[in-house]
């Protein structure tokens, strides 16, 4: 009782529990597939449309699907007592992602 981590340690040192990925199949019906490499590949298969390298986006095609919002952010008021809140709110010391502006 003294000690319980060298229980644990113990335990988990020889428990058979192994993990991986649950069994696959290309569609539903078909066998399941065994090979770690098939899996990979239907795994990449499946996510692949996610993921997706930011250098090949065309970025023009893009900027044509956006939508114009000038008139709908022209219908946005901005009093100065919202702004003051929504300062208050910021928290001075919380990190922000790359490219952000620091609250502080």
């Amino acid at each position: 009782k003294a000690n319980p981590k060298v229980f644990y340690t113990h335990v988990k040192k020889h428990s058979k529990v192994k993990y991986s990925v649950a069994p696959l199949s290309r569609t539903i019906g078909d066998d399941f597939v065994t090979d770690p490499e098939e899996n990979a590949e239907l795994l990449q298969d499946q996510f692949s449309g996610v993921f997706s390298d930011p250098g090949a986006v065309d970025v023009e095609a893009a900027a044509a699907a956006v939508p114009d919002l000038g008139e709908i952010l022209t219908e946005i008021e901005f009093t100065p007592q919202c702004i003051y809140e929504s300062l208050g709110e910021l928290q001075p010391f919380a990190a922000c992602p790359d490219g952000d502006i620091p609250a502080v």
